[in-house]
């Protein structure tokens, strides 16, 4: 099936890097009211990749001139996905499907808490067994109830969940992380209509999107002008948004119900300030998390 007619679409490896970057980085934060929790990210950070974290000190700071906003962005939002997940199997929902999982780590940094719930990564198959290596040569233990479904994005869709034990009506939770601002908005409608018609009502999905209005050239949001040119240069440009203040409308029109959209703001004040009242940093104010469920 083309592009066009996916229901997901794969991270792409270099976006996807920054994000392991940022959450290694910030879990090395000496403040433990904002320190990232995904001790797991520096392993997944093989080659020159390991170079890079070990000059965090004179990269980060970098990084965080040229793309303002994006490194808080990515702790705050790694905290939100954690919540989400965690609530999940302790609330033993009967599966939990992350979608483009590429380095996710929350199957294994949780494990613990799963009691019964079937876990499935979605991703490419080279990504996988990259991801298994890795997984095996620090000996972290696969959870029993997980399951990775290689997909191959330009021929397959979600149907495939199906060949490896994914049941129809159950109550589940799908993370969609940071994947939605690089599709279509046919794909978009694609992913959310096969996970409502294939879920239990009150079934949920966590995902990121950016504004609606970034893609239309208004950069008058922090950090959203260095980004959005920056995706574009390295050949991975925006294609999908939602208007601001239009989350409710556009879960509504499609079946879903809001539940809690989180903007940058919110982020900041949930996850980036620490006991004392300090701000650890500004979020691009593109960009959202959002929590729904199926009615």
């Amino acid at each position: 099936m083309s592009e066009k007619n996916q229901p997901l679409k794969e991270k792409s490896s270099e976006t996807a890097g920054f994000v392991t970057y940022f959450r290694a980085c910030s879990h090395k934060e000496k403040n433990t009211s904002i320190r990232g929790p995904d001790y797991l990210a520096k392993e997944f950070h093989i080659g020159s990749a390991r170079f890079k974290l070990k000059l965090s000190k004179l990269l980060l700071p970098i990084l965080k001139k040229v793309i303002p906003g994006t490194y808080e962005w990515v702790a705050a939002r790694t905290f939100f996905f954690d919540e989400q997940f965690k609530r999940a199997l302790e609330s033993n929902y009967d599966q939990i499907v992350i979608l483009g999982a590429g380095f996710d780590s929350r199957a294994y940094r949780f494990s613990g808490h799963i009691k019964n719930t079937a876990i499935y990564e979605v991703d490419t198959e080279a990504t996988q067994n990259q991801k298994k290596a890795i997984l095996a040569e620090i000996k972290t233990p696969l959870p029993e109830t997980l399951r990775f479904i290689p997909i191959d994005f330009n021929e397959e869709n979600l149907s495939k969940l199906f060949e490896y034990g994914f049941a129809e009506n159950k109550k589940n939770l799908f993370i969609w992380e940071g994947v939605t601002e690089y599709l279509t908005e046919e794909a978009v409608d694609k992913t959310l209509e096969f996970i409502k018609q294939n879920s239990a009502s009150g079934s949920e999905i966590a995902f990121t999107y950016v504004y609606k209005e970034i893609l239309e050239g208004d950069y008058h949001y922090y950090g959203s002008e260095e980004i959005v040119k920056m995706v574009s240069k390295k050949g991975e440009p925006y294609t999908f948004g939602i208007a601001e203040g239009k989350i409710a409308d556009f879960l509504s029109d499609r079946g879903w119900r809001l539940i809690v959209n989180y903007t940058p703001k919110d982020l900041e004040q949930k996850y980036l300030t620490d006991e004392k009242g300090n701000l650890f940093g500004r979020v691009s104010e593109h960009q959202c998390v959002v929590l729904a469920e199926v009615v």
